[in-house]
C-alpha cells in the first residue's frame, strides 16, 4: 500500500528541484529510485518513504 499525500509531496519536491518541470517517465524513476534508497537506509525495515507504519500484533492481508 501507499500514502497518496506523501508521494504527491515527494512528487512535488521533485519537481521544485526540478525547476518545476520535467518528463513524466523521468519524475516516476526518480519516485522509484528515492523509495528503493529509502527501503535500504533509511527504515532497515524494507519499507519505503510512502509505506504505512506496520503494528505488530495487527494481521494484516499483505503479511
Amino acid at each position: 500500500m501507499f500514502n497518496e499525500e506523501k508521494v504527491a509531496q515527494m512528487a512535488a519536491y521533485l519537481l521544485k528541484k526540478h525547476g518545476g518541470s520535467m518528463r513524466f517517465i523521468k519524475l516516476m524513476k526518480l519516485m522509484y529510485l528515492s523509495d528503493r534508497k529509502a527501503m535500504e537506509s533509511l527504515t532497515g525495515k524494507g519499507r519505503g518513504l510512502n509505506a504505512p507504519p506496520q503494528f505488530p500484533g495487527i494481521k494484516s492481508p499483505c503479511r
